[in-house]
């Protein structure tokens, strides 16, 4: 059920084609406005000009939009990608130049571990504290799991792990029944999954229409 006062706009004029306007207007005409997601960015930011400086005209604009969310008390978040190339700050792999980062009172970016569910947040601005959050992906949905802490995944790992152990000492489960109660333990269908590879749990199907029974 989507919240009562959730508001999608599919198309949006240019910032600098009467969109700075618009959003003016459609704050006044929403007072209980209080977050305003723009994703991307950069289909509404307004082009680079001809001989022009990248850097300034993204801080300007984007000082344009942190003037209007004071305004209107509000938050504003410009959702942008990353860049291919690596660099040695993550917040410099922001897609457009630093001008971006420039007039930004916060910045986060999500990196996510190749080939895995997790994920790691990195946090940094003006009144934050510079942070990195450890997140899972599982069922469409990023979770928070702790600080970053290598402790902190090889603790939900073995947790996951010993629930495996202690469940199936008495012989196969039901699959799902094992995901079920594991869940109901805080352990994420990716985590068991990962413990049952290490622990070498075999998967055998029950019938032609039946489901999977896991066992050690």
């Amino acid at each position: 059920i989507w919240p009562p006062l959730l508001y999608f706009a599919y198309e949006w004029p240019r910032l600098d084609k009467g969109g700075m306007d618009a959003l003016r207007q459609w704050l006044k005409e929403h007072p209980e406005a209080s977050l305003v997601v723009i994703d991307t960015f950069t289909r509404i930011k307004p082009p680079k000009s001809r001989n022009g400086d990248s850097y300034a005209e993204d801080a300007a604009i984007t000082a344009m939009l942190q003037s209007l969310a004071l305004e209107f008390h509000i938050a504003i978040v410009l959702v942008v990608h990353q860049r291919k190339a690596q660099a040695d700050d993550v917040f410099d792999t922001i897609s457009g130049t630093l001008g971006l980062n420039a007039s930004a009172d916060a910045m986060a970016v999500l990196v996510r571990k190749r080939g895995t569910n997790e994920g790691e947040l990195h946090l940094t601005g003006r009144d934050l504290e510079e942070r990195v959050l450890c997140l899972e992906f599982d069922g469409g949905t990023w979770s928070y799991i702790g600080e970053k802490d290598e402790a902190v995944m090889e603790d939900r790992l073995a947790q996951a792990k010993a629930f495996l152990q202690e469940i199936l000492a008495n012989g196969p489960m039901d699959s799902a029944e094992i995901i079920t109660q594991g869940q109901g333990q805080g352990i994420s269908r990716s985590k068991l999954f990962a413990a049952k590879s290490e622990l070498g749990i075999k998967a055998q199907k029950v019938g032609l229409s039946g489901g999977w029974k896991w066992g050690l």
